[in-house]
């Protein structure tokens, strides 16, 4: 977790700069997930005692594993900020470390430039399907595409992948990219959500994966009135040492209008 001021400074100035340029250019992929990086921040920077709480649960969740596996070789899909990854893995290891995002921000990447064993790879996740919503001209075109479509990205090479908070993710960025083209409906949406998280769940080598993700948001009125909403389309699989806890997203009600957003949450190893 960082502790400078001036770390955080600069962090805003450059959410703010962000939020500038945006306005000034048509997005493509890499703008749009480098805003959506922004938003996390920006978010976390508002929501701070409240998220700390859950980002601790993810960290001890990662170093408990890590220490009762010894792994050598970890691939961090997701990595982002870090700010859910026990730093101590990072600097205080010999540990190979793939940190691996479809846009690495640049204050992470020059905060361990000079650490051997953390290396930043850039991917997506989705294993193409990015590029492929970058290419297409229609939803039709995307969705025809979709129905084809196979994650072939392998991590077996790897004794400890961590999906970090990305299962939930994968389908809302990519869907709300499409938007910013296309008008998609409620269909083509569980459509999407669907064949991603089954894709990225089959990835994820059996028996060195920890999982982590939101699998209900509720939405809290001022009146105490809670409506979920499920977040997975799909079955986890087989999986063991399941941890659950509540993460208190949002209190400004600036994620949904009117209403605090709570998020439950699931760590499981596969």
């Amino acid at each position: 977790m960082f502790k400078s001021n001036t770390f955080f400074y600069h962090l805003k100035l450059d959410i703010y700069m962000f939020k500038l340029l945006q306005r000034l250019f048509k997005y493509n992929t890499d703008s749009f997930y480098r805003k959506d990086q922004m938003g996390i921040l920006a978010r976390y920077l508002r929501e701070k005692d409240n998220w700390d709480l859950h980002l601790n649960n993810t960290k001890h969740y990662i170093l408990n594993y890590f220490n009762e596996n010894n792994p050598t070789n970890i691939m961090v899909i997701g990595s982002g900020w870090l700010l859910d990854f026990p730093e101590v893995i990072l600097v205080n290891t010999e540990v190979n470390v793939i940190l691996c995002d479809i846009s690495h921000p640049a204050q992470i990447v020059n905060k361990y430039k000079n650490s051997k064993n953390i290396h930043f790879k850039r991917m997506d996740a989705t294993g193409g399907l990015l590029k492929l919503a970058e290419n297409s001209n229609t939803i039709s075109e995307f969705i025809t595409q979709l129905s084809g479509f196979k994650n072939n990205l392998d991590f077996t090479q790897y004794n400890m992948v961590v999906s970090l908070n990305v299962l939930n993710q994968l389908d809302i960025l990519l869907v709300e990219y499409l938007e910013t083209k296309f008008e998609v409906n409620d269909e083509y949406k569980q459509k999407i959500k669907q064949i991603v998280q089954e894709q990225h769940l089959s990835i994820l080598p059996k028996g060195s994966s920890v999982l982590i993700t939101d699998y209900i948001e509720k939405s809290i009125t001022n009146t105490g009135v809670v409506a979920d909403k499920g977040l997975v389309n799909t079955d986890l699989g087989i999986y063991s040492n399941i941890k659950k806890w509540n993460w208190v997203f949002d209190t400004h009600k600036r994620y949904r209008s009117g209403v605090n957003t709570t998020m439950e949450v699931i760590a499981i190893s596969k």
